[in-house]
């Protein structure tokens, strides 16, 4: 329970304090790889209902590895956007229903939000999508194998992280204004993002 025993500012101050070591115990940051040139690719445009640019992109997370995403760009435009880290749910599809190619139209974020003019990035996790491990959706056995030392958690916190980096490339996005959002594993995400 987040707020086992706080029923003060002064118990909260001292429950931030374990709260805060048990996030970076758990997210192993120390772990890392170090940050490499995001390599940007673009590999498929369309545009959607005369509202917004949906990309498929890919760039570098280690140096032996690439993520993909999609972005959405609003068409309309006149100067910089907010813009959101959306991030999708334990699918083995990826973010395909977070763009609205598939699945539960109601969790389709990227093109709810684009609609409403705000730049949405919608990564795929490592373990799904184009990236599915030879032993199966969101199995993490070959990542352990390549990172003893680091979490699951820590790995998707990382690249998530990569993520608000694609977006902060952009003339057209407000960096004061990147918010994050998610449902099921990608809520989990978005905690953690945050508070990174």
């Amino acid at each position: 329970d987040l707020l086992e025993g706080v029923a003060s500012a002064d118990d909260w101050s001292k429950r931030r304090v374990l709260l805060k070591q048990r996030y970076l115990e758990l997210i192993r940051d120390q772990y890392k790889p170090a940050k490499v040139p995001l390599d940007l690719k673009v590999h498929e445009e369309m545009e959607i209902d005369g509202l917004y640019r949906r990309l498929y992109i890919s760039y570098q997370v280690e140096a032996d590895e690439r993520a993909h995403a999609y972005l959405g760009i609003p068409v309309a435009l006149s100067g910089k956007a907010p813009a959101v880290v959306a991030l999708h749910g334990t699918t083995a599809e990826g973010t395909k229903q977070t763009v609205g190619i598939s699945g539960n139209s109601d969790k389709a974020f990227l093109d709810h939000l684009c609609r409403r003019g705000y730049i949405v990035i919608a990564p795929e996790h490592f373990v799904s999508g184009e990236r599915i491990p030879a032993q199966g959706a969101y199995d993490t056995t070959a990542f352990h194998a390549k990172h003893p030392e680091w979490t699951a958690v820590g790995k998707f916190n990382f690249e998530h992280s990569i993520a608000v980096d694609v977006l902060l490339t952009r003339d057209d996005v407000d960096a004061e204004n990147i918010g994050v959002m998610g449902h099921s594993l990608g809520g989990h995400g978005a905690y953690y993002l945050a508070a990174y």
